[in-house]
């Protein structure tokens, strides 16, 4: 009988391919194992989904080589990475390469090297090439190099003259080499006594077989080292010649013996850790929301909850006591959280509460590492992970409990490489497939979260009290510009920023020694430079935006593409000298604040000044501590921190989060408002909220002044409804990308046409995006939508999105045109 095929997934190609497994291999092709296999002219990794007879009906090629590594994907994330794969409308292989670490790919890659008729004797003056092309030579003797390489340093054309010269004459050749993995499991040489050695310690007489005092401190120490024993690099490090021959030595005596072991490279002691509390005793809200969960735990059953409690009411004691009972189950945790950045404090706490059965995952980590961690929790070494959107396909076996922190959060969405999937809603269908509960826990839940109450797919669970009897901060509303500081023109700017009541309530704050938040969720020094004589504002050449002042430095950056240019003397317009800075960012926040209370120490919190690694944690262990009185940032400041000292929290510019132009601007500024407020008065009965806004009779910010959410919900979700909006109807945006404008609107129109075909289907647009043109591509979009009434799961909507795009593949028009395809988008722009 003939032997079975492999059905194999390929990142970035539609479909599976099938595959011959060679006879040497056949024992190691299973699903979820990593090959590297032949497709089209080269070599790549692929993923075995399937292995059956049927498959060998399509194969002609073979498999060529596992690429196991100990990273198999087990049979629950394939099936999850299916689910991605239909839902978000991407190839199966995308899902599949997301749900593994990064850097283990094997492929091969086109470089140029040497041919056979060259010859290193060859000089420039013998071979007549210009100097650059004689040092490419020169260079290529040394490694291949690729044709970005190339045209980068030496200036040549890749598919110019000269190298077509030198690849007809043999001197250079153009081939495929097989690049490996970046990382690979680190193996320590790890030293042990003998069983021999042992039983001879006991009666002292193996130091009698020892001659040197070298030997005989090594077998003290690996005596002391215990069963774990030492690795060789410890015990040599800084070693001399002789206490490394006595080691030799031992070993030949066969009284010290040596195994290889993998190592775990992520260290979780260096990290910045917070304490946690568990003495306090649960009050009636917390422990009503356990009992609920426990039934569920005890059953076996999936439930999801939505976990609504106000900020400080104690969510995350909730969380750490239904993992506690699923690990008592021997089941296992995933806890999600909207950004790495709030990573360390929550660690602290979960830390503290099952110590080193604990893992951290996110991207930001070193490849190595978080190939270290992925091996480690599939073997089960880490019952309960904690990490950011990628950490959803952690390889927990049994999950008991999934826990989706904060989730009203877009960051939750993946927006800018494919597959564009929502951690949120991948979260809620592993612990479907698991049996398992799912909690999603938010002060401001998503106005889906609330339609799904409605429609009984969540059971609602509320906190709606702090812990330890403290009180909701007094929320202040204050009128941006008031007329006091209008009118007075010898006002500082840092006076301008900040309003007279705002900074009374600042100085008092630091007068009790008590610390302040401030946001403003801009980045840089001032969002615009502008010439005051012809009104021309500095742009990216590069994207449809304004460039952003940052200082230090005098530098204009764009935040889309990251240009930067230093900043004129004069206007490149006009010539004008008179150029202006407008708008306010968080650095120059920090100088206003600081010239303002010059005693106080400021602190400022965003994506440029946390760039570093570990910097965010640092900051937020230092801030707890008290090295810093305030704390300027973005909305990096807002969102799940704990300072029992912060009394006052200050939003410096609201207007800024409600008129974006998106469906949800108000829902998220509304959020945003209210999550910076939860950060005051944690531990105190004082904690006061100011808002600086020039709208005080907007819907959003009158809902935060009333703290009530669910009113807010109530009120706008008819709004909602009337749009045909989201959590009422179904979207998917399509965004069209190219150089040429013509070219792109000509393909969005060419979609519409034949989506319009498709009973059922509403259109909007195609328009050009918000910021039309980014890193010199112009970006249009197409919203498809359905109502939920007539397409309840949406199969309706995504046949007809898929149905058009594979139909117009092919389409000459669509050529060098990109499409990009988001289901269930978190924005529009």
């Amino acid at each position: 009988m003939s032997s079975p095929a492999a059905l194999i997934a390929l990142p970035g190609i539609e479909g599976a391919f099938s595959y011959l497994i060679p006879p040497a291999l056949k024992s190691q092709i299973i699903p979820g194992v990593r090959v590297l296999v032949p497709f089209r002219s080269r070599r790549v990794t692929g993923f075995v989904v399937e292995v059956s007879e049927a498959a060998r009906e399509n194969a002609t090629r073979s498999i060529e080589q596992t690429l196991d590594s100990g990273v198999a994907l087990n049979d629950e994330l394939l099936r999850v990475t299916k689910w991605v794969s239909e839902y978000y409308l991407c190839p199966w292989g995308d899902a599949l390469r997301a749900a593994i670490p990064a850097g283990l790919d094997a492929e091969d890659q086109f470089k140029f090297c040497l041919g056979e008729a060259f010859s290193s004797q060859l000089t420039l003056d013998e071979s007549g090439f210009p100097r650059e092309v004689q040092e490419l030579l020169d260079s290529l003797e040394e490694s291949p190099l690729s044709a970005r390489q190339i045209r980068k340093r030496f200036s040549l054309d890749p598919d110019g003259v000269e190298i077509r010269q030198l690849k007809q004459r043999g001197l250079i050749e153009y081939r495929a080499f097989l690049q490996g993995p970046r990382v690979n499991e680190m193996i320590e040489r790890v030293l042990h006594l003998s069983a021999e050695a042992r039983a001879a310690l006991s009666d002292d007489s193996l130091f009698a077989q020892i001659s040197t005092k070298s030997g005989q401190r090594l077998i003290r120490e690996l005596r002391d080292g215990g069963e774990d024993g030492v690795s060789r690099s410890a015990l040599l490090r800084g070693a001399s010649k002789n206490r490394r021959a006595a080691l030799n030595e031992l070993v030949e005596q066969q009284l010290v013996t040596e195994e290889r072991r993998a190592v775990l490279r992520w260290k979780p002691d260096a990290m910045n850790g917070f304490a946690g509390e568990r003495n306090a005793p649960l009050n009636n809200a917390q422990s009503k929301a356990l009992a609920a969960i426990a039934k569920q735990h005890d059953e076996r059953e999936f439930e999801a909850f939505l976990l609504f409690g106000v900020t400080g009411s104690g969510k995350t004691r909730v969380y750490i006591e239904a993992i506690e009972r699923a690990l008592t189950l021997r089941r296992t945790a995933l806890v999600l959280v909207p950004e790495i950045a709030l990573t360390p404090q929550l660690w602290g706490r979960f830390r503290a509460a099952f110590g080193d059965r604990v893992a951290i995952q996110h991207s930001a980590q070193a490849p190595a590492e978080r190939y270290d961690l992925w091996r480690a929790i599939s073997k089960g070494e880490f019952p309960v992970v904690i990490g950011a959107r990628s950490a959803v396909f952690a390889p927990l076996e049994n999950l008991g409990v999934v826990v989706v922190d904060e989730e009203h959060e877009a960051s939750y969405k993946q927006n800018d490489s494919v597959p564009r999937y929502s951690g949120r809603d991948v979260a809620l269908y592993r612990a479907q497939l698991n049996g398992a509960v799912a909690i999603l826990g938010s002060a401001t839940p998503s106005f889906e979260s609330f339609y799904s109450v409605d429609k009984g797919k969540l059971t609602l669970l509320t906190l709606p009290e702090r812990v330890a009897g403290a009180r909701l901060p007094r929320i202040e509303i204050v009128p941006h510009a008031s007329e006091e500081d209008s009118e007075d023109e010898e006002k500082s700017e840092a006076e301008r920023v900040l309003t007279k009541p705002v900074r009374e309530a600042m100085a008092a704050a630091l007068s009790h020694k008590k610390q302040i938040i401030v946001l403003q969720n801009r980045r840089g020094y001032a969002p615009f430079l502008i010439c005051d004589f012809c009104g021309k504002v500095q742009e990216c050449p590069n994207c449809a935006v304004s460039l952003t002042y940052h200082r230090p430095g005098k530098i204009l950056r764009c935040h889309y593409c990251n240009h930067r240019d230093d900043a004129p003397d004069r206007c490149p317009s006009c010539g004008a000298l008179d150029l202006s800075l407008s708008g306010i960012g968080t650095q120059k926040l920090e100088e206003e604040i600081s010239e303002l209370f010059p005693d106080a120490r400021v602190a400022r919190m965003d994506s440029d000044a946390m760039s570093r690694l570990g910097a965010h944690a640092a900051l937020t262990s230092a801030f707890q501590s008290g090295e810093y009185d305030v704390l300027a940032g973005t909305q990096m400041v807002a969102k799940g921190l704990d300072f029992p000292n912060v009394e006052l929290a200050v939003i410096a510019q609201a207007d800024t989060e409600l008129f974006h132009p998106d469906f949800r601007a108000s829902e998220r500024g509304a959020s945003l408002m209210l999550q910076l407020a939860g950060r005051a008065g944690r531990a105190s009965e004082n904690g006061h909220v100011m808002i600086q806004t020039s709208a005080p009779d907007h819907a959003a910010v009158k809902a935060v002044q009333h703290a009530n959410w669910m009113e807010f919900a109530s009120s706008e979700l008819p709004n909602r409804e009337k749009g045909k909006f989201p959590p009422f109807y179904r979207l998917i945006l399509l965004r069209a990308l190219a150089t040429d404008e013509d070219r792109v609107a000509k393909a969005m129109l060419i979609l519409k046409r034949k989506l319009e075909s498709h009973r059922g289907v509403e259109l909007l647009g195609p328009a050009p995006c918000a910021v039309a043109k980014i890193s010199n591509r112009f970006r249009y979009s197409l919203i498809v939508r359905t109502s939920k009434d007539t397409d309840a799961g949406g199969k309706k909507l995504r046949h007809a999105v898929k149905t058009v795009l594979d139909e117009a593949a092919d389409l000459p028009e669509l050529n060098r045109v990109q499409i990009e395809v988001d289901v269930d988008p978190v924005s529009l722009t």
